[in-house]
């Protein structure tokens, strides 16, 4: 498959994936090989699944903000923020599961047909 302009920067590109079935390359959607997913309590960062609804675009973090508009008591507010102020920020670990909706889509359609990537059972992690 030839990458186009708008897909340059997805993972299959240039990086290692044999952690990963590969759903759909543009955009880039995957998902954990089930047997590598019971190995830790804690799914390691190259085991987690990844799903995107477009192109992962390359950023330049210095350079990249978001403005956020907070609505309190005393009116609405707005504030840009960029990586660097959020590296400051006070850090927290939570362990919780992620799942997308689409997990064990293959299931579903082995029943009817349904919309979406045909995920099996890796798109779970914690």
């Amino acid at each position: 498959m030839a990458v186009t302009e708008t897909y340059v920067d997805e993972p299959w590109c240039d990086r290692k994936l044999d952690n990963y079935i590969i759903r759909a390359k543009e955009p880039f959607n995957a998902e954990a090989k089930t047997d590598m997913l019971v190995d830790s309590f804690v799914t390691p960062t190259d085991r987690h699944f990844r799903r995107n609804h477009g192109p992962i675009p390359n950023l330049d973090g210095s350079m990249w903000s978001m403005t956020v508009e907070i609505e309190t008591s005393a009116g609405r507010t707005t504030r840009t923020v960029g990586l660097a102020d959020l590296a400051r920020l006070r850090q927290f670990e939570v362990v919780a599961v992620l799942e997308c909706a689409g997990n064990r889509r293959d299931g579903l359609k082995a029943i009817k047909e349904v919309n979406g990537v045909t995920w099996g059972a890796g798109t779970a992690s914690n």
